[in-house]
């Protein structure tokens, strides 16, 4: 009509043909969660890319595929990590107080080196409120995260990546002294210690202290500030 072609008349050749995008299912367990995720995307996790489903076969096409059952470590953030999968990009907030813990956790039990990276990167902009949380232990976080933590480059003091470390090992079955103490030889010898900042962890963590850091390291560590 006056020159104007109905959308309903074009030729199917005039119409852009797309194919549509393959996606895999992923159930969360135990709870009644289901998300779609590209499934080429799913190759940035770790865990995915190992899932005995997701091979190709020889001649490259892909076999059909089960739906893929996950069990996070914590509910919370689980759906932001396969959002990120998925190519979306996260708001702050999702590495902000107990939103951090959750993160890394998921992060790491889904093998995504980006989003562990991110976790490390953000770890000293909440860092005080973050290791009061129940599991900021050595029992909830490998001790790989907390050495990629420390080595941020950022400009935490001695005594804060101490207090950080502490926090850590502060648990009764703390067993595993030498990398701990490592640690300490590594990050926690420079001059910015004080007689006051000592003196507070050491009551703070007096019952760790003893089975991390033998007593004349603590000691070298004050004199170097006499």
């Amino acid at each position: 009509m006056n020159g104007q072609t109905n959308e309903a008349e074009k030729k199917p050749q005039d119409m852009k043909a797309t194919s549509p995008v393959p996606t895999q299912l992923v159930r969360i367990r135990p709870y009644s969660t289901a998300v779609r995720v590209p499934r080429k995307n799913l190759e940035r996790s770790g865990y995915f890319r190992a899932h005995a489903d997701f091979a190709q076969q020889a001649d490259g096409e892909q076999p059909p595929i089960k739906d893929i059952e996950v069990k996070p470590p914590d509910s919370l953030r689980v759906l932001d990590c396969l959002a990120y999968l998925s190519g979306h990009k996260l708001p702050a907030y999702c590495f902000e107080g107990s939103n951090w813990m959750s993160m890394l956790r998921n992060a790491d039990y889904l093998q995504i080196d980006e989003l562990l990276t991110m976790c490390y990167q953000s770890f000293w902009n909440e860092w005080k409120t973050t290791i009061k949380n129940p599991s900021f232990k050595h029992t909830t976080i490998p001790i790989i995260h907390i050495e990629k933590i420390l080595d941020i480059k950022t400009n935490p003091s001695s005594i804060e990546k101490a207090e950080v470390m502490l926090e850590w090992a502060n648990a009764p079955n703390f067993r595993d002294q030498e990398p701990i103490y490592k640690l300490v030889r590594n990050h926690c010898t420079d001059a910015t210690w004080t007689r006051m900042g000592v003196r507070t962890l050491a009551q703070r963590f007096k019952d760790t202290l003893t089975q991390i850091v033998p007593a004349d390291t603590w000691l070298q560590m004050v004199l170097k500030r006499e």
